[in-house]
């Protein structure tokens, strides 16, 4: 080698590692024939139950590279099924070709068959279609024959963000999958539990679990009507109609108001002119009567500040009301005139001087 160029040595390295490639395909092929024998039963004997084990110990292989030679086993190879012996084709066809004529290495190979892995997967779960996986396939194969194993991988990431942009969320099969609870055997008096549930089941269970070891019992919160017993009222008042428990806006005359309640107009004119306000007719039901929890509870007189005003006893006129009773123009009062709403203004203060009072003399003549 020292006696070749420089040009000269990256063409011999390139044409060895082209030459590697070809091996790397023959120890994966190897790897899938062992590990379809394996699975058969053929080498109990020696103690090897499982592919790997077969070839950790009669290859002197790590339980990684070992690993490594069975994934793209098994995804660039056909399966036979051991009991039906039915041939079922690749995985990856257009990875598998690219890999098997040399134009891929192991490291290339694996990390284009990973993500192509994946975006099956969310074809098989639902997630994207048949269609997008395989041209992901295509496009990590097209990359991989050019490409390094770390812009592979940037580009697989972007690929299956795009898919997938949920994420690694698991799907319904892998929920169903890994549920369950499994109770351990007792240990000094106690038993561990471990195990997986989807978030509906854990609601159900704590839900469970703090009802049955809460130490208090829940009670009746219903205090307005504690023993649930319809109670109906036929009245035509704000809430009409007939109904259970409670009748918004009906009084316990059945008028549909309460004893001693005026429309709000009407306490502003009795307040505002003097007219005393008709209040609504009903009288207070006696004690005993009312069922108990009833809605609205029985209302006792109407406050003081509610009372009409009084007449003054001067000019016998209203307070508020500056208005002549002799007057002929003004339209007949009806009660309900718009007069109180803007009453006639005071009259002006006066300005601080006020004129003295003419004063007599009387002339001695």
């Amino acid at each position: 080698l020292d006696s070749l160029g420089d040009a000269e040595v990256i063409e011999w390295a390139r044409t060895v590692e082209h030459l590697s490639r070809y091996i790397q395909a023959l120890q994966v092929q190897a790897a899938g024939t062992i590990a379809t024998r394996t699975n058969e039963g053929r080498y109990l004997r020696e103690g090897h139950k499982s592919p790997a084990d077969t070839l950790t110990d009669t290859l002197l292989l790590s339980r990684a590279e070992a690993s490594r030679r069975l994934t793209l086993a098994h995804h660039f190879l056909p399966a036979t099924d051991p009991l039906t012996t039915v041939t079922t084709p690749c995985d990856q066809p257009i990875l598998a070709t690219a890999f098997f004529t040399g134009t891929t290495t192991t490291e290339q190979a694996l990390t284009a068959s990973h993500y192509t892995a994946d975006a099956t997967h969310l074809a098989h779960a639902g997630r994207t279609t048949t269609e997008k996986a395989r041209e992901l396939e295509i496009t990590m194969t097209t990359h991989a024959q050019t490409q390094n194993p770390d812009f592979l991988r940037r580009i697989g990431t972007r690929a299956i963000t795009i898919i997938d942009p949920d994420g690694d969320k698991p799907t319904d099969g892998e929920l169903i999958a890994k549920q369950g609870i499994q109770f351990h055997r007792a240990y000094r008096g106690l038993i561990r539990i471990t195990g997986h549930t989807t978030i509906a089941q854990y609601e159900s269970i704590m839900a469970y679990i703090g009802h049955s070891t809460n130490p208090a019992p829940h009670k009746n919160i219903n205090t307005i009507n504690p023993n649930n017993a319809p109670e109906t009222s036929n009245g035509t008042g704000t809430g009409t109609g007939t109904g259970n428990n409670n009748s918004a806006g009906t009084g316990p005359d059945g008028t549909g108001t309460l004893p001693g309640q005026m429309d709000l107009m009407d306490l502003l004119h009795a307040t505002t002119t003097g007219t005393p306000a008709t209040p609504a007719q009903g009288t207070p039901p006696a004690p005993g009567t009312v069922p108990e929890g009833s809605w609205p509870p029985p209302q006792g007189p109407p406050p003081d500040w509610a009372q009409p005003a009084t007449t003054s006893k001067n000019d016998n006129t209203t307070a508020g009301n500056n208005d002549s009773d002799d007057s002929t123009d003004s339209e007949p009062d009806n009660g309900r005139d718009s007069a109180w709403i803007f009453p006639n203004s005071p009259q002006p203060a006066g300005i601080g001087w006020t004129p003295r009072p003419e004063t007599t003399t009387n002339d001695a003549s």
